[in-house]
């Protein structure tokens, strides 16, 4: 038996802010892949599934997956840079919570 075994019913959540005002950023443009095993015994991922969704008015976003072992998480939106952030799947509920900086003028 592999030591490597995907969570089942993982849902990732997270809170988008500025990292100067702490207010909630909407509209952010979050690209979320999480990775799984299958059934393999080195470790290696076998799959992914890929979703893109938008932070609502509060920055909040979610999304459910069927099955993962690891997750990571891009945001994108006009103004501020990018962040890329990743996590290993241990729990079926996960949290990122991201701050993002102003594009230096």
């Amino acid at each position: 038996m592999s030591c490597y075994e995907d969570i089942n019913d993982v849902s990732i959540t997270g809170l988008i802010t500025d990292s100067v005002t702490k207010k909630p950023l909407e509209n952010v443009k979050v690209s979320i892949v999480c990775w799984r095993y299958g059934n393999t015994p080195d470790g290696s991922y076998t799959g992914q599934d890929s979703v893109t969704v938008i932070t609502n008015k509060e920055g909040e976003y979610s999304h459910n997956f069927n099955k993962g072992a690891f997750i990571e998480v891009k945001t994108s939106i006009s103004g501020y840079q990018s962040r890329h952030e990743s996590t290993d799947v241990t729990t079926k509920s996960n949290i990122m919570d991201l701050k993002l900086k102003r594009n230096d003028k």
